[in-house]
């Protein structure tokens, strides 16, 4: 269990409680689409030369399959004995590697029915490598009086450029606005904002967001809704020209039969953490959705179920619908922002249209034989590395047992597991050669401008990388920081604090209090370490975190990143070799106290030839510890709004029990008199 520091200025109402990703055990018969990973077409300036997308390979393919069609492999158990068997110890290194090939394209999330059986939506089989790739941390409605409360996204404004809506489907979801969500504040703060993140993810999609409790007053009364539009509208007639309803939050019964009969004539429509029978009247397209996952069943059933869904459209069809409901269940099961939206956007692939970030994570779902050529083709040894070392088999298997788009759990089994023969394993199959053609790029939006001046001076090149190097020892800076420092008052608070005396710096640049991704922004004991390279103009990023792994060791990560300039003063542009996969990540130095008290560090990035995208940030002090004045509270809440996120959204990092970091510098630097050897 990830532990959260739980120091929250008693001023700071609404800064985040801590959070604990939940981390999903391996377990059989996984649907092989979870290893997918939300991607978003952007972008392309982004991409950099040191992404190589090249695809290459051919060779011969012999399909090793024990299992029904239709049901995932167990790839890393599977593995386990089949290298240990005599068949392994029998065959030659080739037909070994192709029944190996085999297995892993199950641990990639493919299964091997002819394309024509295949579907192009969401859960078709997946390619997608994006669950083996490491990703490290630190890089990184308003209610209208008497009648229902709606709100639609707008255009959205969050920096350079405007998103123009040109809408094509619409959705509507009812909740009760005032009552509070899983995600911790009410559905009526958390649903506007999670329809404006929509567009933001697709400009093309509208979310409006209905009162359920209005709509029942209304109901009661024998009275007419205002509509989103002006004029009347009765509950039914609310639900008129859009494509799906989803209902959220919804168990009183009354209210649930009243919903349930007023979206009879829609042909989409979901129940999320609702009385059983408006989750039981969930249907996609106009069928009927099951509430079981067919593709779940074990013995007999499951048996029957795959041969029924491998022979009949129809079947095929209720299956893959399934399948993508009680996705959107999982989803919204883990009460983050980041998931509930995904749910809508699984939600808008499977029963409207393509959606970028879920079809192009599995837009390879036909290309089984020819990742497995490119494979075996090209990285023999790597797989045969792998495949017998037990720690990269082993975090194979862990990822083999994460959830669909859980990147949390993806990321904890890399932490826990990474090593030589995995980071080659990698590096190979997906950066190399690109074997399951997956290619992601930067999100566009949000993109918010950077500070533009600090302590009264125009923003600069080098005073923002000055903001950056922070407290950190021996670096020069264009920022004053003992005048800094005296000025604002600092003094030594005791051994592991981090705070230093007024007549020294520190070892590091900044320590992350909280930040947003809980995939990457959430870990303990998190350094951020900013320098100047050795050579003119280079600079070099150096987070420092701890990990607690799956199987209870505590240790220490580092990442070496290459910063460079961007085009406005304020915005970086940062590299990184992850664990055999390059990362390129857009950063934003949003705000800084002007007594470098905290600063607020947007990102937005991509692993490209991993098809996954993200956004994040993070928000450091010199302690570590949430500044408590208010003031600089709704300074912080300002900023975080300038990036899309809400202060709700965060996780507070705890900085408890972080003692020996290794805080020596990695990159190649000129000599730093202070730093930390």
């Amino acid at each position: 269990m990830l532990h959260r520091g739980d120091s929250i200025p008693a001023t700071a109402a609404s800064i985040p409680r801590t959070q604990t990703p939940k981390i999903k055990g391996s377990a059989p018969n996984r649907l092989n689409a979870r290893k997918n990973r939300n991607l978003t077409n952007i972008d392309a300036g982004a991409n950099d030369a040191n992404v190589l997308r090249h695809r290459s390979g051919s060779g011969a393919y012999t399909a090793f399959v024990t299992t029904t069609t239709r049901t995932a492999l167990r790839p890393s158990s599977a593995l386990h004995t089949f290298s240990r068997s005599s068949i392994f110890k029998n065959s030659t290194k080739k037909n070994a590697l192709l029944v190996m090939s085999t297995l892993l394209l199950a641990v990639t999330g493919s299964t091997f029915l002819p394309s024509s059986q295949k579907s192009g939506n969401f859960l078709g089989g997946s390619t997608s490598s994006s669950s083996m790739i490491a990703r490290f941390p630190t890089r990184s409605a308003s209610s209208g009086g008497d009648g229902a409360s709606t709100k639609t996204a707008a255009a959205v404004d969050r920096g350079p450029g405007l998103i123009q809506n040109e809408v094509d489907v619409r959705l509507t979801v009812v909740a009760p606005l005032d009552e509070q969500s899983p995600l911790g504040p009410d559905w009526g703060t958390v649903l506007p904002h999670i329809a404006e993140r929509l567009t933001w993810s697709d400009p093309g999609l509208q979310l409006r967001v209905i009162d359920a409790n209005s709509l029942q007053q209304q109901h009661d009364r024998g009275k007419t809704t205002p509509a989103a539009g002006g004029g009347n509208a009765n509950a039914g007639e609310a639900f008129i020209g859009v494509d799906a309803v989803v209902a959220l939050g919804i168990t009183n019964e009354a209210l649930a039969e009243n919903i349930r009969s007023s979206a009879k004539g829609i042909n989409t429509f979901t129940a999320l953490g609702c009385s059983e029978s408006l989750t039981n009247a969930a249907r996609m397209a106009g069928l009927a959705v099951s509430s079981t996952d067919s593709s779940k069943l074990s013995g007999i059933s499951g048996i029957l179920a795959s041969i029924q869904a491998f022979l009949l459209p129809s079947a095929r069809t209720a299956q893959r619908q399934s399948q993508a409901f009680a996705t959107m269940r999982e989803l919204y099961s883990r009460h983050t922002s980041d998931d509930l939206l995904f749910s809508f956007l699984v939600l808008v692939n499977e029963a409207a249209r393509p959606v970028a970030a879920v079809s192009n994570s599995t837009k390879r779902s036909d290309a089984g034989i020819d990742a497995v050529s490119c494979m075996v083709s090209n990285c023999a040894n790597e797989m045969i590395n792998c495949f017998t070392d037990s720690t990269c088999r082993t975090a194979l298997d862990c990822m083999n047992g994460c959830a669909f788009n859980d990147q949390v759990c993806s990321y904890r089994c890399i932490a826990s597991y990474e090593s030589p023969p995995l980071q080659a394993f990698s590096l190979c199959i997906i950066q190399k050669h690109n074997c399951l053609g997956l290619a992601a790029e930067i999100p566009p939006y949000p993109n918010p401008a950077p500070m533009a001046s600090f302590q009264g001076e125009a923003l600069t090149h080098e005073l923002a990388e000055g903001l950056f190097v922070g407290w950190l020892d021996g670096a020069k800076t264009a920022i004053d920081r003992v005048h800094l420092k005296a000025s604002a008052g600092i003094a030594g608070s005791g051994e592991g604090s981090g705070k230093s005396s007024k007549d020294s710096l520190d070892p590091f640049s900044w320590r992350v209090f909280a930040g947003k991704n809980p995939a990457y922004d959430y870990f303990p004991c998190q350094y951020q370490l900013f320098y100047p390279g050795k050579a003119k103009g280079t600079f070099w990023y150096q987070p420092v975190f701890k990990v607690l792994t799956l199987d209870g060791q505590k240790v220490w990560r580092q990442r070496l990143y290459r910063v460079r300039r961007d085009m406005t003063p304020g915005t970086f542009l940062l590299s990184v070799l992850d664990n055999g996969v390059t990362s390129l990540e857009r950063w934003s130095i949003v705000d800084c106290d002007e007594g470098l008290d905290w600063c607020i560090f947007y990102y937005r990035g991509a692993a490209s030839a991993a098809g996954m995208s993200y956004t994040g940030a993070v928000l450091a002090s010199r302690s570590g510890d949430w500044p408590t004045d208010a003031g600089s509270l709704e300074r912080i809440e300002i900023g975080l709004d300038k990036a899309g996120i809400k202060m709700w959204e965060l996780s507070t990092v705890s900085n408890a029990e972080c003692d020996g970091p290794p805080l020596n510098l990695i990159g190649p630097t000129p000599t730093l008199a202070g730093a930390a050897a």
